[in-house]
């Protein structure tokens, strides 16, 4: 096709665009990159905006090729649709051929967004669709553990019916357990636990669930922790353990009080065993 002919035909196509959705769709500039970023960021607007009659079109008059086209965080429409929690769009790009595996420069995929935003509608179209519910992103962790830490149970419970790991350990050793207990999200610590997480394992600092509840001051999660089993006195690699927060969260003031109370009681008990009848003042 001639050059003239090209331009020709580019000006109609747009002409025929902005006919049907008026002013919303941008003219690309004569520059030799810029006509496919130009269409990108027409159709990342409408994706974000969840307009899928705008996306469907831009798709066609550009043959497809613009769905995988990348902005310079690595974000295709999809993931920027997932992002906004627009499941419409979402279905449309996936029927229309979206990688659901692209990840952008942080290594995030359109799954890890939508479990770490909280948008249950698009990660169930995305598990319809066969996503990979084990897959990492940078860092180890997976979209069920940031589910777990951003406190989004109705995902995470969604997630374990489909084969999460539930112990699954990121690079600095933490689970989904770690993150809900860290953030103190009462309701997903439950489910984890009920579930069979595991409640006493260490992070690469030794740090258990409980350690990170306690820390952050979050009773409600120590208290149930306690009640499961947790073990108070487990220490970090810097010697430090639960118990030694207690006192930060007036709630369980009490329970350390307990605690060291029979701590120093089995301690003297254990002394006086050891001792007795060995003792030169002793007859």
């Amino acid at each position: 096709m001639e050059p003239g002919n090209h331009r020709t035909v580019r000006r109609q196509v747009y002409e025929l665009v902005r006919r049907l959705f008026g002013e919303r769709v941008t003219r690309p500039a004569r520059s030799e990159n810029r006509p496919m970023g130009t269409m990108y960021m027409d159709l990342k607007e409408a994706a974000v905006s969840g307009d899928a009659d705008k996306v469907n079109a831009l798709l066609t008059i550009t043959g497809g090729v613009a769905i995988e086209y990348a902005d310079d965080n690595g974000w295709t429409a999809l993931p920027a649709s997932s992002d906004a929690g627009q499941a419409r769009v979402v279905a449309l790009l996936l029927e229309r051929g979206a990688d659901a595996s692209h990840q952008d420069v942080r290594g995030w995929t359109a799954f890890a967004l939508a479990c770490y935003r909280g948008h249950s509608s698009v990660v169930q179209v995305l598990l319809d669709n066969g996503v990979n519910v084990t897959g990492q992103i940078r860092g180890g962790a997976t979209p069920f553990q940031l589910a777990a830490q951003e406190g989004h149970l109705h995902i995470v419970q969604s997630l374990l019916r489909h084969g999460a790991p539930i112990d699954h350990r990121d690079e600095w050793g933490c689970t989904a357990l770690h993150a809900a207990s860290n953030k103190g999200h009462d309701d997903v610590v439950k489910v984890l636990l009920a579930g069979g997480a595991k409640i006493d394992m260490e992070d690469n600092d030794g740090e258990t669930p409980l350690f990170k509840a306690a820390l952050k001051g979050h009773a409600s999660v120590v208290v149930f922790q306690l009640a499961r089993g947790a073990q108070p006195d487990v220490r970090t690699v810097t010697g430090a353990t639960a118990l030694m927060f207690f006192h930060c969260t007036p709630a369980l003031t009490d329970y350390a009080i307990r605690r060291i109370r029979n701590f120093m009681q089995d301690e003297a008990q254990r002394f006086w065993m050891t001792f007795s009848g060995d003792c030169c003042f002793c007859d």
